[in-house]
């Protein structure tokens, strides 16, 4: 799962560079905003794959096949209809949206709130292959999703379609890749295996904690590409996208360590096991890559600028070290945050709200030029692992205690 995840990353980061060079420093920057945005705004959807895979892997261990494929099928006929009512709300909003963004067109935003609609239930089929542990599947459904994002946007911008293009591409690929993955999981409707029912009860407070945490996840890890379109002019905001998508290198590609370890520690929960071990075997791995790429980000920047975007982004490259600093300390926070959601652990909230809000704030008072909102990332990033590692910590030694 590590090394396909890796391959899906690598795609990702092909399309992206591509785009990039493609659309120009100015292009790009309506390109990474909208993403970003959307990004934001799909806080749901992003739940919707978190809730699956721990309920998919419970009812894995209970040997309820046929109730996994119950539950797919709901989850589908639910967040269909939340998909197209979040599509409505965003296209409602696209003249604000284009007037926060200063964007001149509609219909990029047009094709992005389609790109949010499609996302909520394309999480669902991901969900269920990760949490029947069915990595195979799933990794032939991530990558062939990113090879056909790279070759359909690249396709579409150079017949002139720009921003439109790209966008739209991430819609389509996202669809195609959804249906696929339905004959992967069809085969459970089909099992004699169980009939263990999940409380309800139990399912919406997860939701709900899931919900919370992903939307303050997504929030503190792209609203500074947000509103550096916002208060900066375009060429600027372009340069400081560039630099955005070389430093979350680290935020991505370690991303699959989360994807593995969460339905094993819901598992492990299940059956009252300790999972921390697991936990801090992840992170261990986690900073050891991040570091070697961080090395990398600081000795070589002009040259992995040169080499990814052109000599157009070359201002990019004083930002990228330390845009990688906080980006390792949010790759950090993104294994802590699957782990403590494993454990259904209510302290996340609290962490979450404070350290959003604080980014928020700062980012609205303070951003007198791009070195100030990357220095204010890395205050957040590690201000939010301190909180949350010390919360662990804290309840390690009083259950430790308590025995």
């Amino acid at each position: 799962m590590f090394s396909s995840t890796m391959v899906v990353n690598v795609i990702n980061y092909i399309y992206n560079l591509l785009v990039g060079r493609l659309l120009g420093p100015s292009d790009y920057g309506v390109f990474v905003s909208l993403l970003s945005l959307t990004m934001i705004f799909s806080g749901i959807s992003g739940t919707v794959q978190v809730v699956v895979t721990r309920y998919a892997a419970i009812l894995k261990y209970e040997n309820s096949q046929r109730t996994i494929f119950r539950y797919f099928i709901k989850a589908i006929q639910i967040f269909s209809t939340v998909g197209v009512f979040v599509f409505v709300l965003f296209f409602a909003l696209t003249p604000y949206i284009k007037k926060f963004l200063n964007i001149d067109v509609s219909a990029p935003v047009y094709i992005a709130g389609i790109l949010l609609g499609v996302s909520f239930i394309a999480p669902i089929a991901r969900g269920t292959l990760q949490g029947i542990q069915d990595y195979r599947a799933l990794s032939v459904n991530m990558i062939l999703d990113s090879f056909l994002r790279l070759v359909i946007g690249v396709s579409f911008i150079l017949l002139g379609f720009k921003v439109s293009g790209a966008i739209s591409s991430q819609a389509i690929s996202t669809a195609i890749t959804f249906l696929i993955s339905i004959f992967f999981i069809i085969k459970l409707r089909s099992s004699d295996e169980g009939t263990y029912r999940i409380p309800r009860g139990s399912i919406y407070k997860y939701t709900f904690l899931t919900l919370y945490t992903m939307s303050c996840f997504l929030l503190l890890t792209n609203l500074d590409v947000v509103l550096v379109k916002h208060f900066f002019e375009p060429h600027t905001a372009g340069i400081y996208a560039s630099a955005a998508t070389i430093g979350k290198i680290i935020l991505y590609f370690p991303g699959a360590m989360a994807i593995v370890i969460f339905p094993k520690t819901s598992e492990l929960q299940t059956l009252s096991k300790k999972s921390t071990k697991i936990f801090v075997k992840a992170l261990i791995i986690v900073f050891v890559l991040c570091l070697f790429i961080n090395v990398i980000y600081f000795v070589a920047p002009n040259l992995l600028v040169r080499i990814m975007f052109g000599e157009i982004f070359m201002n990019s490259a004083s930002y990228i070290g330390y845009y990688g600093i906080a980006m390792t300390f949010y790759s950090l926070l993104n294994i802590t945050v699957f782990f403590l959601l494993s454990l259904n652990f209510y302290s996340l909230i609290p962490v979450l709200t404070i350290t959003s809000l604080l980014e928020l704030i700062l980012l609205n008072y303070y951003h007198k030029n791009l070195l100030e909102v990357v220095y204010i990332l890395i205050l957040v990033s590690l201000s939010s692992l301190v909180a949350l590692i010390l919360i662990i910590v804290f309840n390690l030694l009083k259950n430790a205690k308590n025995k």
